[in-house]
């Protein structure tokens, strides 16, 4: 008999007995599963006299002898879910519920809660580490997770674990740098240590936060006023020197006029059939086209200035909309002195496009910015990397510049990539490094600063600068890196980010495909992102199909992820479907997962399962499917593929054979 793994117990006068009940594989009662929970209550099975005095079945729930709760069976076999009664323990009695995998991880999570609303704080805490092994199913992006992080770090913080608060503050940081949440965190546990890092991260909190978090800004705004800094953008005293050096105002400031030249942050497209190609177009830094920048949108497309032919031979400028090297609209840069599309400029469509409607209008965002950090973004545009170095390092030296941290982050920015275009990657990395330390990128609070509102779009670039560097340094993965960081961090989608991350998958080694596909998986939401994960389901389907023949049977591509009682696999639907279009299937070693008309998976499965526990989640277009192990009598298996392989599938699959007996000699 295949029995259940996890079994929910609720409504107990006794609150400590409310929550997840686990199988103890370890111990049995006449050959009969035990059950237990954090505070040590176990679910067991017991006989005792009914009133005629024979010895009748039934199930406990008590601790240390004590029976709580009972409820007579109609088999032993049988957990009753219902019509328990009350012996030791205070009522109401329990029912009980046997969870599947699908319910599991949001059960879980709601028990840590509930304990640590209780107090129970490190019972709480246990609980929190459990549901960390469900988070993939409970949260399918890193913003969840991130805020998970920042709950089981404030809990620390009351259990007075400090250390193992800030590294749970890290961790979510890592995955959404601009978290407010865990900026002011991280802040208050500086504050007893280190007062600079503190102030910054108080600050950096203070300027994101929107108005209406007032619980939050009210414990930044005390912070500060501990730290003795003032309710504004500037950098923290204590932290000046550091990231400002030789500061000379008047020599550095001469001739040059505040917040008087024009910068283009992004263009929006509009009136075209084709939607993908219309919304906002943000410009791309590494990517001059023409001395000028491309930009690129949420799906993908670029737009840019190029050289076209024109019917009597000679070339003339014009702008290009295009994706995937294929041209789908242009029109013609019919002046000189303005190097973006006219507003009512028209749009002709290309051979790609044929059927469409071309856009009605493209309307740049111009805003006014700081002179010199126009110059030297213009010296860098066209090439002139060491007149753009002078330049960047003299606005550092600037006061109405060091009076914004938001403004020196960009400086930096944009000496990062002066550096990097000179190859001169150490000190580029040095420079990205203190951008992303002064202000981690969020726009949203960015805009909404009337001040700087027009800087809002380029918080973002520190993120894209740094990938850039790593790429350059063959790094792939740390590239890959900032480029999740910087994906998690937006509201928006970010073709450049997203474009730049497909790039990463040529370059990382093994281990890091399989974790970035993952993460691709579970951030199928993002366009560019969801169409390469369609070609590529395409693609394997097509290979399978191939080679309909082979060991593992019809299989499409999805990602495994093996936990220690359970194991998962995701796929991200090519198609749009609904849940009734949904048909899986367990045995005790086979799988059907098959998603309309299309089978998805069909086979003998590596090891064991528990049917009965098994379960399957779907949210279009993300399906999953967990598998409860089936105990193994040395504990539970360990699972490298999902089919059932013989060994010299292993072997060919691990590149291995086996090795000469005489070569091997034992120390």
């Amino acid at each position: 008999m295949q029995w259940p793994s996890h079994i929910a117990v609720k409504a107990a006068g006794a609150v400590d007995i409310n929550g997840v009940f686990t199988r103890q594989l370890d111990i049995s009662y006449e050959d009969l599963p035990v059950y237990g929970n954090l505070k040590e209550f176990s679910l067991s099975a017991c006989r005792s006299p009914d009133e005629t005095g024979q010895l009748q079945w039934g199930w406990i729930i008590g601790r240390d002898g004590v029976p709580a709760y009972g409820c007579v069976a109609e088999r032993k076999e049988s957990i009753p879910m219902s019509g328990w009664q009350c012996f030791q323990g205070p009522p109401p009695a329990p029912t009980l519920h046997l969870l599947s995998a699908s319910e599991l991880p949001q059960f879980s999570l709601e028990e840590a809660r509930q304990r640590a609303f209780a107090g129970d704080l490190h019972l709480a805490v246990k609980a929190f580490r459990e549901v960390f092994h469900y988070k993939s199913m409970l949260f399918a992006s890193g913003r969840g997770c991130a805020r998970l992080h920042v709950e089981l770090a404030q809990l620390l913080c009351r259990c007075q674990q400090k250390d193992a608060a800030l590294a749970e503050v890290k961790e979510a940081l890592n995955l959404w740098p601009s978290l407010p949440e865990a900026l002011l965190l991280k802040a208050q546990l500086y504050e007893e240590t280190d007062d600079g890092p503190a102030a910054l991260l108080a600050k950096q909190c203070w300027l994101m936060l929107p108005e209406g978090q007032k619980k939050l800004r009210k414990e930044c705004q005390e912070l500060l006023e501990n730290l003795g800094e003032a309710l504004d953008a500037s950098l923290p005293c204590c932290l000046a020197p550091c990231y400002l050096e030789g500061v000379d105002d008047e020599a550095s400031e001469e001739g040059l006029d505040e917040a008087s030249a024009s910068h283009v942050e992004s263009l929006e497209v509009k009136g075209s059939s084709l939607k993908e190609v219309n919304g906002v177009y943000e410009p791309c830094r590494d990517q001059i086209s023409n001395h000028c920048p491309s930009f690129v949108n949420g799906h993908g497309f670029r737009l840019s200035l190029e050289v076209l032919p024109a019917p009597n031979g000679e070339a003339t400028r014009g702008w290009v909309i295009g994706k995937d090297a294929a041209g789908y609209f242009g029109t013609k840069d019919l002046d000189d002195e303005r190097r973006f599309p006219l507003e009512d400029g028209k749009w002709s469509c290309f051979a790609a496009a044929r059927g469409a409607t071309a856009p009605t209008s493209s309307v740049a965002n111009v805003a006014k910015v700081d002179s010199a950090i126009e110059k030297g973004y213009q010296a860098r545009l066209e090439g002139r990397g060491e007149e753009a170095v002078a330049l960047f390092r003299s606005c550092l030296k600037m006061s109405r510049i060091r009076r914004d941290l938001r403004r020196v982050a960009l400086v930096y920015t944009e000496l990062a990539g002066s550096f990097r275009e000179m190859d001169r990657l150490e000190e580029a990395q040095e420079a990205v490094r203190r951008a992303l330390e002064i202000w981690p990128g969020h726009w949203e609070a960015y805009l909404a600063d009337a001040g700087l509102a027009s800087l809002g779009p380029v918080a973002s670039v520190p993120f894209e600068e740094a990938a850039s560097i790593w790429s350059k340094l063959h790094r792939a993965r740390e590239a890959s890196v900032q480029l999740r960081q910087l994906l998690v961090a937006r509201d928006a989608a970010d073709g450049r980010a997203q474009l730049a991350l497909l790039a990463q998958l040529e370059r990382v080694d093994a281990p890091g495909m399989l974790e970035l596909k993952g993460w691709m998986q579970n951030h199928g939401e993002l366009p560019v992102i969801a169409d390469y994960l369609a070609r590529d389901r395409s693609q394997t389907s097509q290979a399978n199909n191939g080679n309909a023949q082979g060991e593992s049977g019809p299989e499409a591509d999805f990602v495994l992820e093996d936990q220690p009682t359970e194991v998962f696999a995701h796929w991200t639907l090519a198609v749009a479907c609904q849940a009734r279009d949904v048909d899986i299937r367990f045995q005790d070693q086979w799988l059907l997962v098959r998603v309309q008309d299309q089978t998805l998976f069909e086979g003998e499965l590596m090891h064991k399962i528990q049917p009965k526990s098994s379960g399957w989640t779907f949210s279009s277009p993300e399906l999953t499917v967990c598998l409860a192990k089936a105990p193994h009598k040395n504990g539970w298996p360990k699972w490298e593929v999902l089919h059932k392989e013989d060994q010299a599938s292993r072997l060919h699959r691990l590149q291995a054979l086996p090795f000469d007996q005489k070569a091997v000699r034992w120390m």
